[in-house]
């Protein structure tokens, strides 16, 4: 709609209004990043939502693991956004990566069994059943 590309505009000029002043490492850069990345999906703009949360993820990448659950967390619901929007293998390969870091750093905690199954239920969507049925035979075991 007319209304949400406005604010896809207001939210692009702030991205990148912060990302000169403040750099694009800082917590409120990668918020707007974050934010308009979720509402491109949520508008239907699903590959411009994709490029968004690639820079955020990119943003992440390397920043001190004190937040890698909140990135973790993030990425999680990014990932079911495009569920949402049916795009299960397009959120296959982020949910891999998080679940990697949650083993990681949180093997035995529930946000690890949540993402296993997030992942399990891609790869099922895209008949990968094979792939899928370790995600969920873990999950069960948890």
């Amino acid at each position: 709609t007319a209304v949400l590309s406005l604010h896809h505009i207001a939210d692009i000029i702030v991205i990148a209004s912060l990302s000169l002043t403040l750099g694009v490492k800082h917590g409120n850069t990668q918020a707007s990043m974050y934010n308009l990345a979720t509402a491109c999906v949520t508008g239907g703009k699903v590959d411009r939502g994709i490029e968004l949360l690639e820079e955020f993820c990119e943003s992440r990448r390397g920043v001190a693991t004190d937040n890698v659950s909140q990135y973790c967390f993030l990425v999680n619901l990014f990932c079911r956004r495009l569920f949402i929007a049916g795009e299960f293998k397009k959120a296959e390969p982020y949910l891999r990566e998080v679940l990697k870091l949650r083993e990681q750093i949180e093997p035995e905690k529930y946000t690890t069994a949540a993402t296993r199954a997030l992942l399990g239920c891609a790869l099922c969507v895209q008949k990968k059943h094979a792939e899928a049925e370790p995600c969920y035979s873990k999950v069960t075991k948890s």
